[in-house]
């Protein structure tokens, strides 16, 4: 790590300093007490957030480095992944080709529909970022990444403070456990996969919403939620699930204490009323969230679990985490970035499951925390005064909740249920942020803040936290420098409250001393988290301005686009910006892509095909920059085109032309989308050969249908044959539109190498035919001998279903937020009057 680039921070220094000092000049405003939220509080809670946010992202935000990282870091994939989606989203928007109903994309692998990353195309803060990237130009979009991401953090922590004031009566209380909330792990490190960080404000709306309707059931506070489970579960089914199961956790334990008499009956009433809302938000949401749903469970592989959901519930409970995960839960709690910021890997210290390598995938995938040191303080002061003046009923209701956050951390079942019993996984981690920060706020204001520490209790958790912080200091595999400021931030932290007990008068002071620790060593955390990576350099994040990288490979596209009015598929032998979705930033069909939400059939495509084409080193990822020479599969996929930077010595490659730096060359065998067979082989035959070359084999004459579409063809496609004597051509004339002909001297089958993906509707002559899968991933039809003019146009399946009932959920939300208001009003009318009123 070059210090000289972070000259910057010496004016972090100064501003947290003068920041710190204003906060003990006004600490006896911020201490009084206060259920509404004052001005006083709102702007120091902002002043708090830029000097973190400016220590945190400085570089980013001056330019110097792009919210991205690049390969040979953990977070590699936000440059090969998502910044590629981005440029293609806000070009298509620029260009006026982007629809959110019909949507299919050729750019992006063989082929994708919306549904396919919905969690990124429907991510609410694209409403930011899509259109000023639209104004400002392609250059601007690593500005926009970091300009969004600092929404996200001050949106959750305003969202969290406003939420907070159910539980803490102080602004102080408020604005430390909204700061922690805010940057903590999740947010500060998993946010860097762009979609991900949005989860974090859309969480903090949903409790606060979910809060305010319990408290009163208004029909704005109606509406409120009915926006806010749309919203999310229009956005991601994925995510929505995850917020809405803690949700109906947390509601269900909160519900007895909103009663004045707890009964069955008045139990089971407030459950309907909450799940009201929940209902009509679901209903609304349906023109994006059926199509969605149709999409992850039927043809997504991530959704693919191998034992049946009985099975899955009983290893999953019966399952508690490795021994050698515990001190990693722990010193993951003080600091998501104590034992690597994404540049080392764990090996030797984390141990891995069946589904995820923790080895290399620690930092984003296990359990996220990051609530600084003082964690174990705060929560320490929190549970001493809930046994000492909590009520039995709160004790009852914080001791169930903490269970259930334990069972979450030691036991697969709750975690592995949070994605709906699919896989373990802890992307669901989030949800433990809302209470945990509570109860942190909550242990400030009761024993901090009024200077009644429990020094037993404290005692155990500083002891427990320097264990953990001496251990993580030990077997750091990034920087011993992290866990040094830790266990600094956290000395001062414990010394300011040791002094403050026998010097009274210092009190305030030391005590805003106390909470700016744990903001800084929060603040540090997020830095080292964020700045010790391996950046993208300039000239090599897409599209930045910076260089002409990529300008005669645009030059070249135009010449065959130019040249060429077919849809075709091109590759290259080299990369300009990323290895696998250069496609998506510089617009053309491709076979090469690194997409996490495969088609499940294109996937088994490339298992049973093309394995070769599947990267050995980065998951999800395949194609043609894998395995070059193999033209029987160039020819079934149509990839008419190679470019390339040098010369290239293949038998079914012809030099066309040379533009610029830029070898073209075209692929003798491509001629269309369209392959044309006479003969057929049953999938259960391919599949009972030894491996991919063998069933390639099969392509020369035959096209791998069904077993029950083999059987139902006429004898004429039962035996191997020549190839027929077939001519086609295909073009785009549309999004998810192709028109082409097809001339056939028999009877045969068609393989269309378009993904068999939601509903594409094929039209021979006019009159619609039956698809079935055709080798592994594709459309597949019957065509009788002859010329035909076909068509291919997509529908996104579900759409048209999702859209009435959106419609029916219109409505049923006008009658529900009707029926509350009366309720209401009556509810209202029945107090009766007093003081002058009543005269």
């Amino acid at each position: 790590m070059n210090w000289s680039e972070y000259y910057y921070l010496a004016v972090g220094a100064l501003a947290a300093c003068a920041l710190l000092f204003m906060l003990v000049r006004h600490i006896d405003g911020l201490s009084a007490l206060s259920r509404r939220r004052t001005i006083q509080e709102l702007v120091f809670l902002g002043a708090i957030l830029a000097v973190a946010l400016f220590i945190i992202y400085g570089n980013y935000y001056l330019g110097k480095y792009f919210f991205a990282y690049t390969i040979g870091d953990t977070g590699s994939d936000t440059v090969e992944q998502y910044v590629p989606f981005y440029s293609n989203l806000i070009a298509n928007a620029r260009d006026g080709s982007l629809t959110f109903t019909n949507f299919w994309s050729f750019e992006y692998e063989l082929g994708v529909n919306a549904a396919s990353y919905q969690s990124w195309l429907y991510d609410p803060f694209n409403l930011i970022l899509v259109p000023l990237g639209v104004i400002l130009g392609d250059a601007s979009l690593a500005g926009l990444l970091i300009f969004t991401h600092t929404v996200k953090i001050v949106l959750s922590a305003y969202l969290f403070d406003h939420l907070l004031t159910r539980y803490c009566d102080t602004p102080l209380a408020r604005i430390l456990g909204s700061v922690l909330f805010a940057l903590c792990g999740f947010m500060v490190i998993n946010g860097q996969h762009y979609w991900l960080g949005s989860v974090f404000p859309l969480f903090a709306a949903s409790a606060l919403a979910f809060e305010l309707y319990l408290e009163k059931m208004t029909a704005p506070r109606f509406l409120g939620v009915v926006a806010v489970v749309a919203v999310m579960m229009g956005w991601t089914a994925y995510v929505a699930f995850m917020i809405l199961l803690y949700e109906a956790i947390f509601l269900l334990l909160k519900i007895p204490s909103t009663l004045e008499k707890v009964t069955p009956k008045a139990y089971a009433l407030t459950v309907l009323r909450l799940a009201a809302p929940v209902a009509c938000g679901a209903l609304v949401a349906c023109v994006l969230l059926v199509p969605y749903a149709l999409f992850l469970l039927a043809e997504t592989s991530r959704t693919s679990a191998s034992a049946p959901m009985g099975e899955r519930i009983v290893e999953s409970l019966t399952t508690f985490i490795p021994f050698d995960w515990f001190l990693g839960m722990l010193s993951r709690f003080l600091g998501s970035c104590q034992i690597t910021t994404g540049l080392e890997t764990v090996d030797g210290l984390i141990s891995s499951t069946g589904t995820t390598d923790y080895t290399y995938n620690f930092i984003y995938e296990f359990i996220f925390f990051g609530y600084s040191c003082g964690a174990f303080v705060l929560l320490s002061q929190f549970f001493h005064w809930l046994f000492t003046d909590g009520s039995r009923r709160t004790r009852i209701l914080v001791m169930v909740g903490a269970a259930l956050i334990l069972l979450y951390c030691v036991n697969y079942f709750l975690p592995t249920l949070f994605t709906a019993m699919v896989r373990l996984q802890y992307r669901s981690s989030f949800i433990l942020a809302v209470p945990i920060c509570c109860a942190m706020a909550i242990g400030f204001e009761k024993r901090i803040l009024p200077g009644k520490v429990a020094w037993a209790p404290l005692a155990v958790a500083a002891a427990l936290t320097l264990a953990v912080l001496a251990w993580s200091f030990i077997n750091t595999r990034t920087s011993h420098l992290i866990s040094f400021v830790a266990i600094g931030t956290f000395v001062v932290a414990v010394a300011a409250l040791l002094i403050a007990a026998r010097k009274p008068a210092w009190r305030p002071a030391l005590t805003a001393l106390f909470a700016a620790a744990l903001v800084a060593c929060t603040a540090f955390d997020g830095f080292m988290g964020s700045n010790l990576r391996i950046h993208v350099a300039g000239d090599y994040f897409p599209l930045s301005g910076i260089g002409d990288r990529g300008a005669t490979t645009v030059e070249a596209l135009d010449w065959l686009e130019e040249h060429d009015p077919t849809f075709y598929r091109v590759d290259k032998t080299y990369l300009t910006w990323v290895p696998a979705n250069d496609s998506l930033i510089q617009h053309y069909a491709s076979v090469s892509a690194y997409n996490s939400t495969p088609d499940a059939e294109v996937d088994e495509f490339y298992r049973m095909l093309w394995h070769e084409a599947i990267s050995p080193w980065a998951y999800y990822s395949q194609g043609y920059w894998y395995d070059r020479d193999r033209p029987e599969i160039m020819e079934l996929l149509d990839v008419k085109y190679i470019l390339s930077l040098e010369p290239v010595d293949y038998s079914w490659l012809e030099l066309v032309t040379q533009v610029e730096d830029v070898y073209i060359y075209r692929n003798v065998y491509a001629e269309s989308l369209a392959t044309v067979r006479q003969h057929v082989v049953a999938k259960s035959v391919a599949d009972a050969l030894p491996d991919p070359a063998s069933r390639r084999e099969l392509l020369a004459t035959s096209i791998i249908v069904p077993d029950e579409v083999a059987a139902a063809l006429p004898e004429g496609a039962g035996e191997p044959t020549a190839p027929v004597d077939a001519s086609s051509t295909f073009t785009e004339d549309g999004v998810g539109h192709l028109t082409g002909s097809i001339s056939c001297d028999a009877d045969s089958v068609v393989c269309l190498s378009i993904p068999h993906t939601g509903t594409w509707h094929i039209t021979v002559d006019g009159q619609e035919v039956e698809t079935f899968t055709a080798n592994y991933g594709f459309i597949g039809f019957a065509l009788p001998a002859g010329s035909h003019e076909v068509v291919a146009s997509y529908e996104l399946k579900g759409f048209v279903p999702g859209l009435v009932l959106t419609g029916a959920g219109v409505v049923a939300t006008a009658a529900g937020a009707y029926a509350v208001y009366r309720r209401s009003k009556r509810n209202l009318d029945a107090v009766p009057s007093t003081g002058a009123e009543a005269v």
